[in-house]
């Protein structure tokens, strides 16, 4: 049961953040920016919990995320359990309590899932010139809101998760 509680906890934090930066989005569109911030959603499950919770958590977010947007519904839910399972099979390579690691980490699979996500939308309007450079400056945008904002969120996120009784540092199987 403790694992359950691991992932609801993981989720309900996806939940406010998307809402959170959806009302941000809201006061931004009236100067045409749009903050892209996806990987935060994946950044701390693919980090600190279990491969499988980490596809749960991925999937989830991702069908949240496909509700309200003009994708086909799952893309974004495939596109980010393909980037957290990648996330996974590295953090071995990485060291967690290093927060310049997470924080690239996360920069990284935001590029790729914007990039992805961008093609996968509007294939045809990539050759236009004002279209390019509207999603270079979103893109520039978000990555500076993932570097300040990243490495406090995971924090924040470690230190609900040891509050409430769930200490994810020591098991054994999120290494």
């Amino acid at each position: 049961m403790k694992y359950h509680s691991r992932i609801l906890l993981v989720l309900m934090v996806n939940a406010v953040l998307v809402i959170g930066f959806r009302q941000v989005n809201q006061l931004l569109c009236a100067h045409s920016l749009y903050l892209f911030t996806d990987a935060l959603l994946l950044i701390f499950g693919a980090f600190y919990l279990r491969a499988g919770h980490v596809v749960i958590i991925a999937l989830i977010t991702g069908l949240f995320l496909d509700a309200t947007r003009p994708v086909n519904f799952g893309s974004t839910a495939a596109w980010l359990m393909l980037l957290s399972l990648g996330i996974v099979l590295w953090r071995v390579r990485l060291r967690r309590e290093n927060s310049a690691h997470i924080t690239g980490v996360a920069m990284l699979a935001n590029l790729i899932l914007f990039v992805v996500l961008a093609f996968s939308r509007y294939p045809a309007a990539i050759a236009f010139h004002t279209y390019f450079m509207r999603m270079l400056v979103d893109l520039l945008l978000s990555t500076l809101v993932i570097y300040c904002v990243t490495s406090r969120l995971v924090e924040w996120q470690y230190l609900l998760h040891y509050y409430l009784g769930e200490d994810v540092s020591n098991d054994p199987l999120s290494r």
